[in-house]
């Protein structure tokens, strides 16, 4: 007797390039940073926390939980960029394009309305400040901090519950864009065309991941002082996400092999509890939460959200630095619920003129169709 009568599909006979929930996936985890930063930005740190770190015995947020899956879609969806694409000329082109002019013009308004809005410092003093001066936060952050860490600037929001970060964000940008430069050279020495290269790799990078989270991300902090996403202070971070984005790209090379199954999610979903349970919460979401994520987003067809616009990259750059201006003007007239629904409009706001006339017309410069956006690039 059979135990299952069907046809079994594989990832690439149900996803469907032109419709899909990528877009509104990531929307939504976009909306999920922004309530988790929600908790921390009004109550300070150790003073609030969101659900799910309780929920899960402090095991995770729900911004860690949203940045994981960003991570898993961008692997899939840059691995389908790169490999579609014209050329490796091309694919840095569209990368450039559409991070850089939105970021730099997130980093501007920090720089130069936020920062003069809340400094205690004259504007003419502000401007001409040679140390934590509103030039060097653009420059190191839109370097991607490989010439150093300018979180804040000078006074800027440190009189808020979370003091000293105009943007706490960014910090996964620099790790985007290394594995964004890791995967062409994979494709160079012919790692994504020997697939079982790219399962080792992917596999080898995962139990360094778990080892990380095993010793409490200290496993290797004899690294030396400073080599940017390897160094001391950033390595655990690096080691933590790199897993995510290349499950994502294993399952686009894999996708004619890989099966789509809800009995598969429900497995997913039970080794999760398990893992809950256990304290390995951080462990088992490396092997499970990419096929959830991914599969949700191919099986779901959503594609007429495309035609409003993709908010996320905006909602992600634009949300923290938005929350921390409306911390330090109104914070004794806000309570987590009334801060979370105010920086979501406001941020939405930011990021639909954004989107419009920045981001956009950026991608306009290389020909590019912005409906094809989630589909691959």
């Amino acid at each position: 007797m059979a135990l299952y009568k069907g046809d079994l599909l594989t990832l690439e006979k149900v996803y469907d390039k032109k419709n899909n929930s990528f877009d509104i996936a990531r929307f939504i985890l976009a909306i999920a940073v922004i309530f988790s930063h929600s908790f921390v930005l009004l109550l300070g740190q150790g003073h609030g926390e969101d659900p799910l770190v309780k929920l899960t015995n402090n095991q995770i947020s729900f911004g860690s939980f949203a940045v994981n899956c960003f991570f898993v879609i961008s692997g899939f969806l840059i691995t389908q960029s790169l490999l579609t694409g014209s050329s490796y000329t091309q694919y840095f082109k569209n990368r450039i394009l559409r991070i850089i002019p939105a970021f730099f013009f997130s980093l501007f308004l920090v720089a130069f309305v936020a920062g003069p809005l809340t400094t205690n410092l004259g504007l003419k003093e502000y401007l001409a400040m040679d140390e934590n001066s509103p030039y060097q936060f653009i420059v190191k952050n839109l370097s991607f901090n490989f010439f150093g860490y300018a979180w804040s600037i000078e006074d800027v929001f440190s009189s808020v519950p979370f003091p000293g970060s105009a943007n706490g964000s960014m910090w996964t940008l620099k790790h985007e864009l290394a594995l964004y430069l890791i995967l062409p050279l994979c494709s160079l020495f012919l790692i994504l065309s020997i697939k079982r290269i790219m399962l080792v790799l992917t596999f080898f990078i995962s139990g360094l991941s778990v080892l990380s989270i095993l010793f409490k991300y200290q496993l290797l902090n004899l690294v030396g002082d400073y080599y940017w996403v390897i160094s001391v202070n950033e390595y655990s971070n690096f080691i933590k996400l790199a897993p995510y984005f290349l499950f994502g790209s294993l399952f686009y090379l894999y996708k004619d092999k890989l099966i789509i199954h809800k009995r598969l999610i429900l497995l997913c979903f039970i080794v999760i509890l398990v893992a809950l349970k256990a304290g390995l919460l951080n462990v088992f979401l490396i092997f499970t939460l990419p096929y959830i994520i991914l599969t949700i987003c191919v099986k779901y067809k959503t594609s007429q959200f495309r035609k409003y616009g993709d908010f996320s990259y905006g909602l992600y750059i634009y949300a923290f630095p938005i929350q921390q201006l409306l911390v330090y003007y109104f914070f004794d007239k806000l309570n987590v619920a009334t801060f979370f629904i105010l920086s979501t409009i406001f941020t939405l706001l930011i990021s639909f003129f954004s989107w419009h006339f920045i981001e956009k017309k950026a991608l306009s410069f290389k020909g590019f169709k912005w409906r094809n956006y989630g589909k691959e690039t």
